[in-house]
Formats: C-alpha cells, sequence, structure tokens
C-alpha cells in the first residue's frame, strides 16, 4: 500500500519532468523571503521593539501607585517596557494607541472597574493576555475574571517572584499566540503563492497544448490514418487528466480557511444536489440512476454556494466513477437541528475497512485492484473534508466492500433562514427524481 507521502512524492517527479519545478520553487521562496522581511520590519510594539525581540510591553492599570512602581521596577529589570495607568480610563486610551501585549489589572477602582475593562479588552485586543490582581480576592471574582477573559489571578499582597511568575507564563501564552499566528500567515502565503505559480506554470500550457491539438485533430479529420488518430487520442485523454489533476490540486491549496461573510447566503442542499448532479451528469456517459429526496420542512444551511456545489460534485463524482454499472446513486436531504443534513448513497464497490480512516487524506486513493485503475490521484475528498470544515460542518463515512458506500456531511442551519418550503414545493422537485 502506497504512503500519502509517496504519492506525493511521485507526484512531484512527475511534474519536475515537465521542467516547471525548479521555478517554481524559486518564486515561492522568493515571495516568502519578501513576506518575511516585511513582517520583521512592521511596526513597534508598545515596548519599542520589533517582532524578532524577546521584549514584550507590559501595562499596569491600579490606582495604588506603589503597586505601578513595584511592578515596573520588578519588571523593567527583566527587559521589559512598562507602561502604567492609574485608572481603567487612561488605560483604554493607552491601549489604543500602544497595543500592549500583556495587562496587569487591578479589579477595585474608583470610576470604571477592573471587570469592566476586562470585558471590553476582551471584546477589542483579545489577543493581550491580562492578569487580574485584587486585595479583595474571591473564588467567585477569580471566576468571573476568568469567563470575562483574564488569563491568570493573583491576589494582593504578592511577592516579586509570585509577579514574575505569573508574568512569565502570560508571556509564554503570548508568545506561543504570536507564533501560532505567524504560522499560520506563513502557511496560508505559501498556499496562495503555490496556487498563483501552479495555475500560470502549469495549468496555462497545458490547456494551451489541449486546445492546440483539437485544432489539429479536426483540420486534420479526414486525412488522418486511423492508427495516428488512436495515438492523438490516447495523447487528448492523457492531457485531459493532467489538466484535471492541475485542477484538482490547485483547488486542494486554495480551498480552506475562515469564510468570507460577503460570500456567505442561504443554500438549499436539495438545489444544489440537483445542481451538482446536472453537472456531473454532463461529464460522464455511466448509465447510473440518480434519486433525490429532500425531506419536508429542510430548512437552508448558511455556506458558500459555489463550495457547497462543489463539495457535492466531488462526492457525486466519486460515487458515479464506483458506482457498478446501471447502478443508483441517493442523495437524501433532512433536518436535524442545528443541522441540514445531506446523505450521498452509492451501491458500487465499497470501501475497506482499513482505508476508511484515511479516505480524506490527500493523494489517498486506498488498496483495491479497482480503486487503482480509476483515474485520479485522491484529492477530491480531501477538497469535500476543507469545505465542509470551513463551514463548520461535519463528514462522516461508512461502507461495505461490494454493497456500497454512504458520506454523511452536516452542515450548520442558517440561523435566521427565511421559512421552509413547503411539503407541496419539496415534493414535487425533489422527492424521488430519477435521471
Amino acid at each position: 500500500m502506497e504512503s500519502a507521502d509517496a504519492r506525493s512524492a511521485v507526484l512531484v517527479i512527475e511534474i519536475w519532468r515537465l521542467g516547471f519545478v525548479s521555478d517554481f520553487v524559486l518564486r515561492i521562496s522568493s515571495a516568502a523571503a519578501d513576506w518575511l522581511s516585511r513582517r520583521a520590519a512592521r511596526g513597534p510594539h508598545m515596548d519599542g521593539t520589533d517582532a524578532r525581540g524577546e521584549q514584550y510591553g507590559i501595562l499596569v492599570v491600579d490606582d495604588e501607585e506603589s503597586i505601578r512602581q513595584g511592578c515596573s521596577q520588578v519588571l523593567s529589570k527583566l527587559g521589559h517596557r512598562l507602561r502604567t495607568a492609574p485608572d481603567a480610563e487612561k488605560a483604554l486610551v493607552m491601549v489604543r494607541e500602544l497595543v500592549p501585549d500583556l495587562i496587569i489589572l487591578d479589579l477595585k477602582m474608583p470610576g470604571m472597574g477592573g471587570m469592566e475593562f476586562l470585558a471590553h479588552i476582551h471584546e477589542t485586543h483579545p489577543e493581550a493576555v491580562v492578569i487580574v490582581i485584587t486585595g479583595y480576592a474571591t473564588l467567585e471574582s477569580a471566576v468571573e475574571a476568568m469567563k470575562n477573559g483574564a488569563y491568570d489571578f493573583l491576589p494582593k499582597p504578592f511577592t516579586p517572584d509570585e509577579l514574575k511568575l505569573v508574568v512569565g507564563r502570560g508571556l509564554e501564552k503570548r508568545r506561543l499566540v504570536l507564533r501560532a499566528a505567524t504560522l499560520e500567515k506563513e502557511q496560508q502565503l505559501i498556499r496562495d503563492n503555490f496556487a498563483t505559480v501552479v495555475s500560470h506554470q502549469l495549468r496555462s500550457p497545458v490547456l494551451a497544448a489541449e486546445q492546440y491539438l483539437e485544432a489539429v485533430m479536426f483540420q486534420h479529420a479526414s486525412t488522418m490514418p486511423p492508427d495516428l488518430k488512436a495515438k492523438l487520442d490516447r495523447v487528448y485523454a492523457r492531457l485531459s487528466q493532467l489538466s484535471e489533476l492541475v485542477t484538482n490540486w490547485l483547488r486542494f491549496f486554495k480551498v480552506g480557511g475562515a469564510l468570507r461573510p460577503e460570500d456567505l447566503t442561504d443554500v438549499d442542499l436539495g438545489v444544489a444536489a440537483r445542481e451538482a448532479w446536472d453537472m456531473v451528469l454532463g461529464k460522464t456517459s455511466s448509465p447510473v440512476e440518480f434519486v433525490l429526496n429532500v425531506q419536508d420542512g429542510t430548512p437552508p444551511v448558511r455556506g458558500n454556494r459555489e463550495l457547497v456545489v462543489e463539495l457535492l460534485c466531488n462526492l457525486l463524482n466519486n460515487a458515479v466513477k464506483y458506482a457498478h454499472e446501471r447502478g443508483h446513486v441517493v442523495v437524501r436531504v433532512k433536518p436535524e437541528p442545528p443541522w441540514a443534513v445531506a446523505a450521498v448513497s452509492d451501491d458500487g464497490i465499497g470501501i475497506p475497512e482499513d482505508d476508511l480512516p484515511r479516505v480524506f487524506d490527500c493523494f489517498y486513493r486506498g488498496s483495491g485492484e479497482i480503486v487503482r485503475k480509476a483515474q485520479g490521484i485522491g484529492v477530491g475528498l480531501a477538497v469535500v473534508k476543507k469545505i465542509v470544515d470551513s463551514h463548520g460542518g461535519s463528514i462522516h463515512v461508512t461502507s461495505k466492500v461490494g454493497q456500497g458506500t454512504t458520506f454523511v456531511i452536516r452542515l450548520p442551519i442558517a440561523q435566521e433562514s427565511p421559512q421552509a418550503p413547503s411539503a407541496e414545493m419539496t415534493r414535487a422537485k425533489s422527492a424521488g427524481v430519477a435521471v
């Protein structure tokens, strides 16, 4: 059984033979270096250090001058830069201007209380680590502070060592948060640049070759010897496979991450399934029967319509590809609050039990002989999983060899969805429709 890493290596070797990988690596390396240099040169935090430094900006908010001075003396010796504020109102101004990494906050102050300030910081600057200090420590106040976003709680009076210990833990959390954010940005940059290079350096010449071959075959159709036509047909088929490979690989790297609010709409899963089947039907000559059944009163989901249709297309393509001749593909849509559920079933070859845990791994295609002979590189289901995850949903697969496979998708119902379609409309458009 080939591993996903082995399949990835084979794929890279094949693309290297096309002569594009060296340029691809140079472009990504250059873009990554450029982005990292810009990140290192970004504006300073309130401590005046850049992103590569180990100093952090700390804001102490307490109405007692002795506490403010004591914290400044202790923490300044550790190399951190301190700012202090005698009340929450002045602290809010400093937070907006200076963006501290860590805030030491007294709960009991005149004017705006510490809890109110904490709630405001948690809403407007959730990345800041807040340590609460108070001389009136109770279990209830500690729990409330944690609920409002505090990281830790330090009762007064405290020693310098206790302060350094708590602040050290808080700054370690801040380092981890910054590191995670940096890694995510770097990974997104690599994905974006990879998709761009693949699109321009691989997809364009493949499409051009397809179009040129089509023109040649059309122009010489009447005079072309049969053996030459057969060879060119095989070349064209290989080019089409390569074009599909590049398209699917490109989709895998582009899909995923948070969805933009402006791209979201209410999506009827029944209508999306019908649209997906029409798209699949146009690409296959397989005599497979399609049945769509939508339960009355199923509300729409909130999502990106294009991506929802795409994930259903991928599942239907998969079902058709591995279905028996004159088999059946069934899509059932039903409500299961807070989810809308779509189950895509086929009565095809099925998936061995050992392969089920890895069906959503990119480039993994299973171990069966029939599976290996089928076209594809094992990207479609990986794209499906990424789309489902980006919508906050889940996907589950069950299968028995020789009996078929069912993929069950659960997507969140739209929070303020319009009235579900009437039973008459639902039955008219979807109950047991056969193609």
